[in-house]
């Protein structure tokens, strides 16, 4: 089980880090699948912060966990798409439902689940799991 939450945990830190590089290298073409409008150069480094910076940081905290198996990189990669989610129900909260948020809030959920088994399975000291 711990070999399989590792790779599973390296799987999506490597998704995570391919968003951070398209973030950075093509910010135009993630922009428009998140549904944003760039107006001027400030949207433009925005995206490559923030969205590279969080996909960025997920992803190497998640591939992290993956190499050294040690629970409290994917426990910070767990943090990061709670507050994602978080973010998400408070916009929720604010604006209404859409069924344009049924994807990136089952993506996330998904995200979150498979972190959380990984924390724990991790976080256990049993070697033969």
């Amino acid at each position: 089980m711990r070999m399989l939450v590792r790779v599973l945990a390296g799987f999506v830190g490597c998704l995570g880090l391919a968003v951070a590089l398209t973030a950075w290298l093509r910010p135009e073409s993630i922009a428009g699948s998140l549904g944003l409008v760039i107006t001027n150069p400030t949207g433009l480094a925005t995206i490559r912060a923030d969205i590279g910076g969080f996909f960025g940081a997920s992803g190497i905290f998640a591939v992290l966990a993956a190499v050294h198996g040690r629970p409290q990189y994917v426990l910070a990669a767990l943090l990061l798409q709670c507050f994602a989610i978080a973010g998400r129900l408070v916009n929720i909260a604010f604006v209404g439902w859409s069924f344009n948020f049924l994807t990136p809030i089952s993506i996330e959920a998904v995200v979150i689940a498979l972190f959380f088994m990984a924390y724990r399975t991790l976080a256990t000291t049993d070697t033969f799991s």
